[in-house]
């Protein structure tokens, strides 16, 4: 390369935002999972965040046209596979039925 600066494309960089979001996530779920507290306050915490993240994806990747039919085909998806998929399942709940 001969002191060449290469810039990372987008998929480089996509790969390490994907690793770095992956390391820390394990490192919460790893606190999280010590205590039932601190498990739901995660889950919780889970959910507003991917709910934010979601609602901002929408705003800079899609128009406002295109938003109501995914939105659509995203429910339809939802409800067509909610009857065939196997529940998962509270690890507490499947520990003292003994799964």
């Amino acid at each position: 390369m001969d002191g060449e600066v290469v810039q990372p494309n987008d998929q480089c960089l996509n790969a390490f935002r994907m690793n770095h979001l992956c390391r820390r996530s394990t490192q919460m779920w790893s606190v999280a999972s010590e205590d039932e507290s601190l498990y739901k306050i995660a889950l919780d915490g889970l959910e507003k965040l991917f709910i934010g993240v979601s609602e901002e994806h929408d705003k800079l990747f899609r128009t406002p046209n295109t938003i109501d039919a995914s939105m659509e085909a995203q429910k339809s998806q939802e409800d067509a596979t909610t009857s065939c998929q196997i529940p998962i399942l509270d690890p507490n709940i499947s520990i003292t039925v003994g799964r």
